[in-house]
């Protein structure tokens, strides 16, 4: 993405919505709590309960397919967001 090489996964989010690929609300919320997430899933993946990962799908599973809806659109027009997919 333009503008520079982020550190976290959060900064990734927090840049998309910059970009206007995402909400920049969405971005904000959803998606850095996503990129969070993911580094417990990595890091603290022992202390994960069932009840965590089904609270997780029951509420909120329509965060990933919003996110998918906008890497699709992203995908299908690049150009909308000044990149170029080669």
């Amino acid at each position: 993405m333009p503008g520079g090489r982020a550190t976290e996964y959060k900064d990734i989010a927090k840049k998309m919505g910059e970009l206007g690929i995402v909400d920049a609300g969405f971005a904000q919320n959803q998606l850095t709590d996503m990129a969070g997430y993911r580094n417990r899933l990595t890091h603290f993946y022992a202390d994960i309960t069932p009840q965590e990962i089904q609270e997780i799908l029951i509420h909120h599973l329509m965060d990933f397919e919003q996110f998918l809806k906008y890497i699709k659109q992203l995908l299908e027009h690049p150009e909308k967001f000044n990149l170029k997919i080669e």
